[in-house]
């Protein structure tokens, strides 16, 4: 159902226009809220005159920038500590108009005390306890988010989907759930990120193979004092060697770049690294 859904012919739908038109939408609201009002409406409408939607409803606020034109990849954006959707979303604009057949998802993470900061209340996947291969980890919390993703992601019904553009903690789960999940993806980006829960990773990637094959564009700034460099540099030669072992060859098709002088950010050469890796992965799938 989620197909025919997506597939509709929203502007050929007399009964949907009419039903819009009485719809009242904040002026207030930003094009990506507008977007999301209109979205929750959408379903609405189609449960009630088309047909009833499975059950699904995210823990997390979701920001979703609609594909202008048919419907047929889905790209899924986690944010870093402290940051939302909403702040990440006018990055997608020129993406989004680049390639109007992608809907993009930006969820907010919920609001957690993180030790790392004092212990204040802030956006957060789950707790930190510290920036070192050291620090411990919030293993309960961490795998409870990556089974609301993983929910997340099937949910979409697209043939492909890029559900792991992370940045920093986003990213750390955007490798875990992109490598882990046992659906095929187009491809998985960490940013400024690192691999945590090895020993459950490595367990779960030799008990699945949907994803040992994926594209993976990990990307790493020189300066970045946050996640530094060696930090950095060490997933990627970490996942390289775990996806070699269970695949028995070469993981060539896991890159890594890394940005000289970039601190705990992005810029633009990496912004168009990561659009490009996008692009080559959904172009054939117009």
């Amino acid at each position: 159902m989620w197909e025919q859904f997506h597939q509709h012919k929203w502007d050929e739908d007399e009964k949907w226009k009419l039903y819009f038109n009485n719809l009242t939408i904040p002026e207030s609201a930003s094009e990506f809220q507008r977007g999301a009002i209109v979205e929750k409406y959408k379903r609405k409408f189609f449960s009630q005159n088309i047909g009833p939607l499975p059950s699904f409803k995210s823990v997390y606020e979701l920001v979703e920038i609609d594909a202008q034109s048919k419907h047929t990849a889905t790209l899924i954006f986690l944010h870093g500590l402290g940051d939302s959707g909403e702040g990440w979303a006018s990055a997608f604009v020129k993406l989004s108009k680049s390639m109007p057949y992608l809907k993009v998802i930006l969820p907010s993470a919920l609001k957690l005390p993180v030790t790392l900061n004092g212990g204040a209340r802030m956006p957060a996947w789950y707790d930190l306890m510290g920036l070192s291969e050291s620090s411990g980890e919030d293993s309960v919390g961490f795998q409870e988010t990556v089974k609301q993703l993983k929910a997340l992601i099937k949910n979409e019904n697209e043939e492909f989907n890029i559900p792991v553009r992370g940045f920093s903690q986003g990213g750390s789960l955007s490798l875990y759930v992109g490598l882990t999940l046992e659906k095929q993806l187009a491809g998985v980006i960490g940013m400024s990120t690192f691999l945590l829960q090895k020993d459950q990773f490595i367990k779960e990637v030799q008990s699945t193979s949907a994803n040992i094959n994926t594209p993976v564009l990990i990307c790493q700034g020189t300066a970045d004092q946050v996640v530094r460099h060696a930090w950095g540099k060490a997933t990627y030669d970490g996942i390289k060697k775990i996806i070699e072992h269970k695949n028995g060859k070469e993981a060539d098709h896991i890159t890594f770049r890394e940005y000289s002088g970039l601190a705990h950010n992005a810029n633009a050469s990496e912004m168009q690294h990561v659009y490009q890796f996008i692009q080559e992965r959904l172009n054939h799938i117009q």
